[in-house]
């Protein structure tokens, strides 16, 4: 009677398999490209559709693993410069996942050497760290940008402008924004984790950088974004480089024109990567001179992702781009005619309109706040901020941030904004210094997933840690591997207060095997590993 029950709980077994199996054929071949495609719908401005025209580069990194050194301690109230030296500091970068924040700038010893130096806070800008610095000084290395990766154990990635006496170009890890002794694989604490040589470029006029979370939902297992940078290396080019398995993949992309100030992001929500630069005389593209906007699905398990079909849009006489992208949103806010412009789509880049932000300032920079976004800009030599609640169409400005009027260096890469924190180079001291301030009273949801636990099924913790009500937060739990039946659950979370948690659950699962579980709520991401045993999740 046993061997006849176990017989039947075999085949049971092997039907389930058979059955999911099949499901999983019919939804694949159900999937056509006219279900991916964009569709050209009514707007100001659509995205139009074109192959992939990037090529593959070889590329020779070399693994650095360089570790930041301490100067003297450093913990500063908000509303002060928060990187001192007896040097130059300036063009900071900045990047948040809500309280916590990491800053990075430049030294400048002399004109032959200048080092990359960061700060953090924890507590959304209120008190600081001590000042930390990547020990190159026989390079010039200046302009460095940062992006949030959206994960726990990989926080930010960055890099900065190559050196142009030795060619040295450094890709940046930073497994924690504010713990710079955090580790990650062979990462240990904030590190300068590869270099590559573009001393072939004759000039390098742009960078930037797109976080991503590492992990299925990924390219590659390494993958933590995007680095792209524009230049001249006998004709103008942009190349795309990021890390798949421990090493560096790259392609590029050449133009018949001239291609200038560069801005790069990733949204996470629909894996989609966005880039936008400046671009005139291109008889290739056939687009007039301004900045030129695409895009480009970042498929999952795919190192090759770049191959996939890309989407062009143009920005007529724009010049100096910025843009952000999240929850089917991109924003890029551009210089035109002296004026600031707004270019939103909430369709993922199908179509965007235009509105204007401010008139009369330039370098402008663009963050996402939960439903808000925010603008900063430079006007008459002060740093201003303005904020839209409705997607762009109108815009409240603040104050402007410095107190000393006029002290706001006016040049690319001077200033930022992440959230709603601002910082800037100023030029009030007898050495230029970088200071931080926030800005106006913009309150946000930080949403953040505290835990992952298994048993009959999987469950996760979700909090808003945030100073403002978070409202209809999409999550998802995914399991890859093991789940014959319920490997994902998606569903949204209506309301979320400041300072309150909620447990989200995945629905019934059946399964045999290890299994990677993926929990995603709004733009955060959480991973943890497991054993599917029957209707249990187990070793969470």
């Amino acid at each position: 009677m046993n061997i006849r029950k176990m017989e039947i709980y075999k085949r049971l077994v092997i039907a389930t398999i058979a059955l999911t199996l099949l499901l999983a054929t019919f939804q694949i071949s159900a999937m056509s490209t006219d279900d991916i495609e964009k569709k050209d719908t009514t707007g100001i401005l659509s995205a139009l559709k074109m192959e992939s025209r990037r090529q593959p580069l070889e590329v020779e990194a070399t693994r650095m693993n360089v570790p930041t050194t301490r100067s003297a301690p450093l913990t500063l109230l908000a509303d002060q410069p928060i990187m001192i030296s007896n040097f130059d500091c300036q063009y900071p970068a900045i990047t948040s996942n809500g309280a916590s924040i990491l800053v990075v700038g430049n030294e400048q010893q002399n004109v032959f050497s200048s080092n990359i130096i960061m700060v953090s806070s924890a507590d959304g800008g209120n008190t600081w760290s001590e000042l930390q610095t990547f020990d190159m000084s026989d390079n010039l290395l200046e302009k460095p940008v940062i992006d949030y990766c959206g994960t726990s154990d990989f926080e930010g990635y960055g890099t900065c402008m190559r050196d142009p006496t030795t060619g040295l170009w450094p890709i940046y890890h930073f497994p924690s924004l504010t713990d710079p002794t955090a580790v990650w694989k062979n990462t240990e604490g904030w590190m300068m984790a590869w270099s590559y040589d573009l001393s072939d470029f004759v000039e390098m006029t742009g960078v930037d950088v797109g976080g991503y979370p590492h992990g299925d939902n990924a390219p590659g297992p390494d993958f933590h974004g995007v680095l792209t940078i524009v230049g001249n290396d006998g004709v103008d080019t942009l190349n795309n480089f990021y890390e798949t398995d421990d090493d560096v993949e790259s392609c590029y992309l050449d133009f018949t024109g001239e291609v200038g100030h560069l801005s790069v992001d990733i949204d996470v929500s629909t894996e989609t990567y966005f880039e936008a630069m400046e671009l005139k005389n291109d008889e290739e593209f056939e687009i007039e001179d301004g900045v030129m906007l695409e895009y480009c699905w970042v498929e999952p398990s795919n190192d090759m992702w770049w191959e996939n079909d890309w989407y062009v849009v143009n920005f007529e006489g724009a010049q100096k781009p910025d843009l952000a992208a999240e929850g089917g949103h991109c924003y890029c806010v551009c210089e035109v005619d002296g004026d600031i412009m707004c270019y939103h789509s909430s369709d993922n880049g199908e179509n965007f309109e235009e509105t204007l932000v401010v008139e009369g300032a330039v370098l402008p920079s663009v963050s996402i706040v939960g439903n808000s976004v925010t603008c900063s800009y430079i006007k008459n030599g002060d740093l201003y901020a303005a904020v839209s609640e409705d997607n762009g169409l109108t815009w409240e400005e603040f104050p402007a941030a410095n107190d000393a009027v006029g002290s706001v260096l006016e040049e690319s890469f001077a200033s930022e904004i992440s959230s709603s924190f601002l910082v800037w180079t100023d030029t009030r001291d007898s050495t230029n210094t970088i200071y931080f301030d926030k800005a106006g009273e913009v309150s946000f949801p930080v949403i953040e997933i505290d835990s992952i636990s298994g048993g009959m099924g999987v469950s996760a913790v979700v909090k808003n840690t945030g100073d403002a009500e978070a409202t209809n937060v999409e999550w998802s739990i995914v399991l890859d591997g093991g789940a014959f039946i319920g490997g994902e659950t998606t569903d949204m979370i209506t309301s979320l207060a400041p300072g309150e948690t909620i447990t989200i659950e995945s629905g019934f699962i059946l399964g045999l095997g290890a299994t990677t579980i993926t929990v995603t709520a709004g733009s955060s991401t959480k991973t943890a590993t497991g054993t599917v045993f029957l209707f249990f999740i187990l070793g969470v």
